[in-house]
């Protein structure tokens, strides 16, 4: 295998490859650049990779974000580069000149030239690629997961033993999951913890590395001291449900004034109309109940706090046969459901027609709840079921 050593600075955090074909993956750490941690388990990742008892497989390469950000500890600097992917804001950034770019557009510019080059040479080989973006929180949180919700990407998250969260991806837009769906590729997001907690670190190589695992890169016998940290993991983890869904999201606005009270950490149950902040015009009220989920306990930021409820593990288990049995068709061809337009796999529901449990059955058939549009609702097939 080759390493490329980490260069403080550079983009490429480093880079693994064994003899063996594999899959090709990248580690994504620093969008934003108050979570360095995430570019510290990168290399705790690749070290682990370069000095494990077996050889391993595939090819391994590890990215940092926002360098400007990671640089001056700022989450951003001119915009938040993690609301920035989606496939209109990528043809506006590639029809302007570079010249014009603001820092952040600059930094997406070669994060994306980067991650096409790996799922490009991940295509012509006829390799899997997959993506594994690494996060940390403002306020103490019970580390988890969020996926894109297709089969490949679930079977990544299942990996390590954390909370998974779904429908995060359907209340903010313009992630790295965005352009992840757009490549294909499967993707997980590890939010490990506290920027500042010195165990956060650890957490997300451990998360990662079951990935990895996973996906049969590495193989966890050469690596023994790893299966310890798991099990560490799924203890930190065990008193909070396996599976959730968000359920709403305070946004912020310019001048909101936002301030979340001391606290709260993530999964933490709070009650209905609970005042969890205070903003320019008073209490921020939760509509509850539920579990507090990304409490904002930082200076930027335009998602003030989310909530999600559990959802029953056998939801994975439904969803994956209705998925086998191609459920898809049959809810398309439904009253009241039709094509939009020319998009391939969207479609808008007439909520006048289609009334009973139109989200949860489409969510079950593999699509992506996209915003509303004319008093109608609007889904777009997942390209990996």
């Amino acid at each position: 295998m080759t390493l490329v050593s980490p260069v403080e600075g550079s983009r490429i955090v480093g880079e693994v490859e064994g003899r063996a074909a594999g899959s090709v993956v990248a580690i994504v750490a620093g969008i934003h650049g108050n979570e360095p941690a995430g570019v510290e388990a990168a290399r705790r990742v690749l070290a682990r990779l370069r000095g494990g008892r077996r050889p391993i497989a595939g090819r391994v390469v590890a990215i940092a974000g926002n360098l400007p950000g990671l640089a001056s500890g700022a989450r951003f600097l001119d915009r938040d580069l993690n609301r920035l992917w989606t496939e209109a804001q990528i043809e506006a950034l590639e029809a302007a000149s570079p010249d014009r770019d603001d820092t952040e557009q600059r930094e997406q510019r070669e994060v994306l030239s980067v991650l096409r080059q790996l799922a490009a040479e991940a295509g012509r080989a006829g390799r899997p690629f997959a993506i594994i973006d690494l996060h940390t929180t403002s306020g103490r949180s019970t580390p988890f997961s969020i996926i894109s919700d297709s089969l490949a990407s679930r079977a990544l998250a299942l990996a390590a033993p954390v909370p998974l969260v779904l429908g995060l991806e359907e209340a903010v837009s313009g992630t790295l999951l965005d352009f992840a769906e757009q490549l294909d590729a499967a993707y997980v997001l590890f939010e490990g913890g506290q920027h500042d907690d010195p165990d956060t670190a650890g957490r997300l190589e451990t998360a990662t590395l079951g990935v990895l695992a996973a996906l049969r890169i590495l193989s966890p016998d050469g690596l023994p001291s790893w299966r310890d940290s798991l099990e560490r993991l799924r203890t930190e983890c065990a008193a909070v449900p396996a599976l959730v869904e968000v359920v709403y999201r305070h946004a912020i606005a310019p001048g909101d004034e936002f301030r979340m009270r001391p606290g709260y950490r993530g999964f933490q149950p709070v009650g209905r109309g609970e005042v969890v902040a205070t903003d320019r015009r008073g209490g921020v009220a939760v509509p509850g109940p539920g579990l507090i989920l990304l409490p904002l306990y930082q200076g930027r930021g335009d998602d003030g706090v989310f909530m999600c409820r559990a959802v029953s593990r056998r939801w994975l288990a439904v969803s994956r046969a209705f998925r086998a049995l191609r459920f898809d068709r049959v809810l398309s061809a439904l009253p009241g459901v039709s094509r939009d337009g020319d998009e391939p796999g969207q479609v808008t529901v007439d909520r006048r027609v289609a009334r009973w449990l139109v989200v949860q059955l489409f969510h079950l058939a593999g699509f992506r709840r996209l915003p509303s549009r004319e008093g109608r609702l609007v889904f777009r097939r997942r390209t990996r079921h």
